[in-house]
């Protein structure tokens, strides 16, 4: 018999915490647009129990994610390799560690803070754990093509030309562009997929090829006995929509925050949200309002496929952890940047931190709930990765959770770094990271079958 359990607990910290996320703020938070939470499923079946807590922040450090686990083993004996604890990768949470772009800011991190939220979340795990009840599980995955476009497309030149934001026509442009893409490496067609793809993407005007996204929206329904105890959804997608600059400095859990609220509003429960690899998505369209129809789009495309998920009571639970050594650039041989702009004082920050190392120690847990697997991830990885794992994985649906019991940086493809762009500017991993990182993931699904 399978039993499940759900909690939630606020995590909003005091006004006037740094925030994380842009380099570009000057000062700390000056509000409050919407309260940030952790939200955590238990599960147990058979003796197995295993826990999954989402969270509203940047991302979850291995630091953190070990004091959550080793207090949430003290209080229920829960198995730290059975917790996966996450971060939406929210741009408007607060910075639990210093993060090096922002010198001034970072003295003002409050550490008691962090303590007092790995207190929080294992706290979360305990309350889950203690209103288990017999319960029946779904697992089912949804399809949204128009939420996100790849910020990376790629000149004539083969050089990236990096796009946080585009008009609203190119942008859908991308996003269809990008789903097609994901079908064909997936393995799908338009048939199975729903009839998702609106219409045929003509060539890009500026000549650029536009990479793919995920449209992908795995999803977990729980019920008990009185009605629905809770979910996990899934999707890639940055969390940066924003509200408007007279926002920029208050704190939101952004689009998974809308999404949450909604289904919350609709199905009377917690729903834990899981990043997916996110690492070169962005939202269709950003500022004012945005995070209210991103929100909304995913949330009805998790409702659309919500009631027709078949629900059983006794399904495989499992838990398994391989660590590895994720090779990083050479810092030693770097040039030291003497700028005081935001890249120069990351890249100082990052060679003070790593010189003289070639790798660093990493963690993927792999969690399996029937037909579908977890696959944390500890850092920010291109969505070519995650479709790729989820291509090459043993189980029928796999779900990538990134920023997860680790924040590593930026992962990207090897060609990634040949392009140029962005992210493998302001990153650690070195171009072997990926395949050492799809390597570990791999191994550690294979443990679930």
């Amino acid at each position: 018999m399978l039993t499940a359990g759900f909690a939630h607990v606020d995590i909003t910290p005091p006004i006037g915490c740094t925030m994380a996320g842009y380099a570009a703020r000057t000062h700390p938070a000056t509000g409050v647009a919407d309260p940030l939470f952790g939200r955590t499923m238990v599960l147990e079946r058979a003796g197995e129990r295993l826990a999954v807590v989402g969270t509203d922040l940047i991302g979850i450090d291995a630091e953190l994610a070990q004091a959550v686990r080793e207090q949430a083993n003290r209080e229920c004996g829960i198995p730290a390799e059975a917790v996966l604890v996450g971060g939406s990768h929210t741009h408007w949470g607060p910075a639990v560690r210093p993060v090096g772009y922002l010198p001034d800011q970072d003295t003002a991190v409050r550490p008691e803070y962090a303590d007092d939220l790995a207190v929080k979340l294992a706290m979360s795990i305990v309350l889950a754990d203690r209103r288990r009840e017999p319960a029946r599980i779904g697992v089912g995955c949804g399809w949204n093509p128009l939420i996100s476009f790849n910020r990376r497309p790629v000149n004539d030149a083969g050089q990236c030309e990096t796009t946080f934001t585009a008009p609203e026509p190119v942008a859908a442009w991308a996003a269809a562009a990008g789903a097609a893409q994901a079908a064909e490496r997936l393995g799908l067609h338009q048939g199975a997929a729903g009839g998702w793809l609106p219409f045929r993407p003509p060539p890009d005007p500026e000549g650029r090829a536009w990479g793919p996204t995920d449209p992908q929206v795995p999803l977990v329904r729980v019920e008990g006995a009185r009605g629905t105890l809770g979910g996990v959804v899934s999707f890639a997608c940055h969390p940066v929509c924003g509200a408007g600059e007279e926002t920029f400095y208050d704190l939101s859990a952004d689009y998974p925050g809308g999404m949450q609220s909604l289904l919350t509003a609709t199905l009377g429960c917690p729903v834990v949200f899981a990043l997916g690899c996110a690492g070169d998505q962005v939202p269709l369209v950003r500022g004012a309002g945005s995070r209210e129809r991103i929100g909304r789009s995913l949330a009805a495309e998790v409702l659309r496929v919500w009631e027709s998920l078949p629900l059983e009571d006794d399904v495989p639970l499992a838990a398994r952890r391989v660590t590895f050594d994720l090779p990083i650039k050479d810092f030693a041989a770097m040039p030291r940047p003497e700028g005081d702009d935001s890249q120069s004082r990351y890249i100082r920050h990052l060679i003070e931190k790593h010189r003289g190392q070639s790798s660093v120690p990493a963690e993927v847990q792999a969690i399996r709930l029937g037909d579908l697997a977890l696959i944390s991830l500890p850092g920010e990885a291109f969505v070519e990765i995650g479709l790729d794992l989820k291509r090459r994985s043993p189980l029928p649906l796999t779900m990538p959770v990134t920023l997860a019991n680790g924040t590593l940086g930026y992962i990207g493809t090897p060609e990634a770094y040949a392009q140029g762009g962005y992210e493998v500017t302001w990153n650690v991993a070195a171009p072997a990271a990926a395949e050492a990182l799809i390597e570990a993931a791999l191994t550690a699904l294979g443990q679930l079958v």
